[in-house]
Order: C-alpha cells, then sequence, then structure tokens
C-alpha cells in the first residue's frame, strides 16, 4: 500500500503543483466545458469494456486473465467505434436537447477517450494482477507530470478548451502505453506445459459466461453511479453556466487529489488480497473493517480543513476568482470523506458476490442524489444549497453501504472453503 501510495502522491502532488499555474492561465469558463466533457465521459466510459477487465485479477491461470484482456480490449474497440457513429448522427441534436451545446465542438473525442480507456483499464487490472506495484506507482508520476506539463506549455500559447480536452483524452492513451510496453508486464508467469488448452472462440465465450455479472450488474452500476457524481456538473453547466460548472469542477479535482492518493492504493491492493483471504479461509470481515477505520482517521485529517476553511484556501491558491469553489468544497469534502472511507468496502464486492445487491444500491442511491439536487435547483435557485442536498445523500448512501458489506463479510465462505467443508 505504501508503494502505490507513494506513486499516487507524487502524480497527485504534481497535479496540484500544476493546479494554480493552470487557474492563471485557463478561465472558470474553459474548467467548466472540461469538467463537462468529463462528467459525459464517465458515464460511457464503464460502457466501453463492460467492466471485464475488473475480472482479469480473479482467475486462477494466468491463460484465462490473458483471454479476458484480449476479449476486453476487443470489446473496448468495437464500442468505440459505434459511438463514434452514434455522435456523427445524432450527437449535436442530442446535446441540444439537454442544454449543452457548448461542448458540442469537443464531442469527437468522446469515442477516443472510450477506446483509450479500455486499454488503460486492461492495463491496470494486469499490473494489479502480477501485484508489481512499484511498476504502477513509477508511471502514474511520469504520466502525471508529462500531461501536465503539456497542460500549462500548450495553454501558456492557447489557453482553450479543446488543449484541455485532448491533452488529457491522449493522456490516458499514454499511460496505457507507457504500462504495456514493458513486455515483461504482460506476460504469463505459467511454467510451460506440454498439454496446452487450445484458445477458441468458445474459450472467450466460456470467460464471458463465467464472469457475466461485471457485464450484467457492475457495468449498468458504475454507469449510474458515474451518471449520478456527474450530474452536478452537467445540471449547473445547463442551469447556472459554465463558469459555476468550473468552480465545481476545480473543487472535485482538488479533493480527488488526496482521496486517491490513499483510497485509490487501499483498494488496488485490498482486491487481489480480500481475494487470497477468502480463498485460504481468512477472516476478510476483520481485514476490511480495519481498513475502513484507517481510512476514517486519516480523511478526518485530510478533508476537515477545507471543510473549515475552503474558501479563503482557494482564494489564496488559486486566486480571489476562485473563491466560489472553495464554497462548494466545504460541502464536497463531508461527500469525498465517506466515498473515500468505503473503498475498502467497495473492493470487496466482487468477492463477496455482492455484484445485484451493488447494482440495487446505485439505482436507489441516483434517485436520491438527483432528487435532491433538482430540489436545491428548482426551489431555492442555489447552485450550494443544490450542491448541499447532494452531498448529504451521498453521504446516507455510502453510509448503507459500508454497513451492508461489513456484515455480509462477517457471514461470508468461499465456494473453495465450503467444498473443503463438505
Amino acid at each position: 500500500m505504501a508503494i502505490v501510495a507513494g506513486g499516487t502522491a507524487g502524480a497527485q502532488a504534481i497535479t496540484l503543483a500544476f493546479s494554480p499555474l493552470l487557474t492563471r492561465l485557463y478561465s472558470p469558463e474553459t474548467f467548466g466545458i472540461l469538467g463537462t466533457f468529463l462528467a459525459i465521459f464517465a458515464v460511457m466510459a464503464p460502457l466501453a469494456a463492460f467492466n471485464l477487465p475488473m475480472a482479469i485479477v480473479l482467475p486462477s491461470r494466468d491463460e484465462e486473465a490473458i483471454c479476458l484482456a484480449k476479449l476486453s480490449i476487443a470489446v473496448g474497440m468495437l464500442n468505440a467505434c459505434l459511438i463514434a457513429g452514434l455522435m456523427w448522427g445524432w450527437g449535436d441534436g442530442f446535446l441540444a436537447f439537454i442544454g449543452l451545446k457548448t461542448i458540442a465542438p469537443y464531442i469527437f473525442a468522446l469515442p477516443i477517450a472510450m477506446g483509450l480507456s479500455a486499454l488503460l483499464a486492461v492495463a491496470m487490472q494486469w499490473v494489479i494482477r502480477k501485484k508489481r506495484f512499484a511498476f504502477k506507482a513509477k508511471i502514474s508520476v511520469i504520466q502525471s507530470f508529462i500531461v501536465n506539463s503539456a497542460k500549462v506549455g500548450i495553454g501558456a500559447v492557447l489557453p482553450l478548451p479543446s488543449v484541455l480536452i485532448l491533452v488529457t483524452t491522449l493522456g490516458s492513451g499514454l499511460h496505457a502505453l507507457m504500462l504495456f510496453k514493458r513486455e515483461s508486464s504482460f506476460t504469463t508467469d505459467s511454467k510451460p506445459s506440454s498439454v496446452q488448452p487450445r484458445v477458441t472462440l468458445r474459450t472467450y465465450r466460456k470467460l464471458a459466461l463465467q464472469y457475466k455479472d461485471f457485464v450484467l450488474f457492475r457495468t449498468p452500476q458504475a454507469t449510474l453511479n458515474a451518471a449520478s457524481q456527474g450530474l452536478p456538473v452537467i445540471v449547473l453547466a445547463a442551469t447556472f453556466g459554465a463558469a459555476t460548472a468550473g468552480f465545481y469542477s476545480l473543487g472535485r479535482m482538488v479533493l480527488e487529489a488526496p482521496a486517491k492518493l490513499l483510497g485509490h492504493s487501499v483498494a488496488t491492493v485490498l482486491y487481489p488480497r480480500i481475494n487470497e483471504a477468502a480463498i485460504e479461509g481468512e477472516n476478510i470481515s476483520l481485514l476490511v473493517f480495519k481498513a475502513t477505520m484507517a481510512l476514517l482517521g486519516v480523511g478526518s485529517l485530510l478533508f476537515g480543513s477545507l471543510m473549515l476553511l475552503g474558501p479563503e484556501l482557494f482564494g489564496w491558491l488559486f486566486g480571489a476568482e476562485w473563491r466560489q469553489a472553495g464554497s462548494f468544497v466545504q460541502w464536497l469534502a463531508l461527500w469525498t470523506l465517506v466515498s473515500f472511507v468505503a473503498r475498502p468496502c467497495v473492493a470487496a464486492i466482487p468477492v463477496l458476490g455482492l455484484e445485484r445487491f451493488f447494482l440495487l444500491h446505485e439505482i436507489v442511491s441516483a434517485v436520491i442524489r438527483f432528487s435532491l439536487l433538482l430540489i436545491g435547483v428548482m426551489l431555492w435557485d442555489s447552485a450550494t444549497i443544490a450542491i448541499a442536498l447532494f452531498s448529504v445523500a451521498n453521504v446516507a448512501c455510502y453510509g448503507v453501504l459500508i454497513g451492508v458489506v461489513l456484515q455480509v463479510a462477517k457471514r461470508y465462505t468461499a465456494p473453495e472453503q465450503q467444498a473443503k467443508h463438505s
């Protein structure tokens, strides 16, 4: 965890170090357009490979994991081409219908971003499977420096939304390329055998059926989650303008830096660790509970100051015009804290077989979030109140998720252990 956290810390520290430069090169409206684009992309990203890359960690044999990786890439490229056709035919009309014509000139980047995200997801999960955490950390730092340098360097001459969108999009491709470039990072460690099972279309079909829960349940869950989490950007841009959406986007970007620093690191290491613990018959509940409590303690320190001093900190760090972003952050920090604490429980869901529950939970949560957000906009006509209500909804929903996962983990017995007992 320390290795992964170190790499994530370096990458996020670079992002934060460049942020004061970016906010002085690009306007709040430009950040708003980028945030709106990323919110739409986040909804579409889980559909790229139908979350199949997440299954790469699970097979006991590397050969099956490699087949899953190839299947994920093929599905991702096919879906990217399909989205490109839809965007070409109906993209402008759809954006006009939802009141987001401001990002119409940049819609062409969406299918590119989807294809590259599928490649990145496969590369990430393979590295996690092989536990090459030091390699992953090193690449994260290098990629962050290159991408942020490009944003500043090009932005000094052309501070346009297209620059931020293209650099961000191509940054995912660069990240995937650097992970794949190390030849040994995508090979099997299995000893050669004189009898190797032949890989056919039937092999891929068998794997697709074996891990169908990721397609049937995790994909709609991830899509709903992304839609509901990105909803404020879209609603704020359509209702209050791109500048307000830009304030919100900057606030989320700053909060995600410390959240990813430890939350992503813990989840990255815990996912294969929980899977091993389940197979070996260890106490999963204690493992998840300890990680959850540790993140609660760390998160309270990380986000407490932003809850108290958001406007002052943002005005000093990014410039006086960004104080409004600090006001949003005071509420967003509360939501980010609880989602940060929930990372170990989310990592345990595939191992515990809770994909169906996770989807149902996401559906109910999306309805609650959307309803409270609209109440803030329609009844009070206030961006701050809307964000506050949205954040409170997230706190409640994540609290329920944590409670259910911890209870199920207490009673869980892996199929391998059930077979031994029987």
